[in-house]
């Protein structure tokens, strides 16, 4: 079975931030800069390979939690609560349970904190930082990849994995008419 691609999607969003730890944003200056000292004397240094077996397991386990939601093209937003992905004071089971089938340990500082993703009908956002701004990761009308965009089994284009967070956090214009 074939994943959709917001499961491809949301998978290579959290893989890549385990590849790349970043800033965290808990919100206040003075805990952001004990947090990063915190990450980076208890850092965990993950292969490409682990990465990659990371990524697989949770384009699987998103796959199924969707496969068990309310899943309507027509009506994107109904049922996102269910949806939604999360890394706060604890890690959303979806992402450990992906973890444990990948083999590899992963904790709540090895993600960015304060973290939610929504994966919708033809849309994953995320709100990565304790109020940061909701970013678009993936979108079903953006050209996936910008020149000759495959068509998955959805009819969506499949994203490029190596384009992933590095695309416009901003939607294409809807044509005017």
């Amino acid at each position: 079975m074939t994943a959709r691609s917001e499961a491809v999607a949301a998978a290579s969003w959290w893989a890549l931030r385990l590849a790349e730890p970043s800033h965290q944003n808990v919100g206040h200056p003075d805990a952001n800069t004990l947090l990063a000292a915190l990450a980076n004397t208890n850092a965990r240094a993950y292969t490409p390979d682990q990465v990659e077996a990371y990524r697989v397991a949770l384009t699987a386990r998103i796959e199924a939690h969707l496969a068990q939601s309310e899943w309507s093209l027509a009506e994107p937003i109904f049922g996102s609560e269910v949806r939604c992905l999360y890394n706060d004071y604890s890690l959303d089971p979806v992402l450990t349970e992906a973890a444990a089938t990948a083999g590899i340990e992963v904790g709540v500082a090895d993600l960015p904190l304060k973290t939610v993703m929504w994966i919708d009908p033809g849309k994953v956002s995320v709100r990565s930082g304790y109020g940061s701004e909701v970013e678009t990761v993936w979108d079903w009308r953006w050209p996936w990849p910008p020149t000759t965009p495959a068509t998955g089994a959805n009819g969506h284009p499949e994203p490029d994995q190596s384009q992933l967070g590095n695309i416009s956090d901003t939607p294409p214009t809807p044509p005017a008419g």
